[in-house]
């Protein structure tokens, strides 16, 4: 339901890429401990069920500033 509220009626700048594939990185910007891996695979896929999610580390794990957490 969250994600059917964030969408709306769809994610107008989607419609920009064109269908182009991109790469992506999601990058540690304060020290923290991760969580919530598993439930970040499930919602990336429902948006778009041929995402590939490379995790550079793991759950519970403690990372700091700069640390590539994943990539798309």
């Amino acid at each position: 339901m969250a994600l059917a509220e964030d969408i709306g009626t769809g994610d107008l700048s989607s419609d920009l890429l064109n269908n182009e594939r991109i790469k992506a990185s999601i990058i540690c910007r304060e020290k923290a401990v991760i969580c919530g891996v598993e439930y970040s695979d499930y919602c990336f896929t429902e948006l778009d069920s041929s995402i590939e999610i490379d995790w550079k580390i793991n759950e519970g794990e403690e990372v700091m500033p700069g640390t590539i957490i994943c990539q798309f």
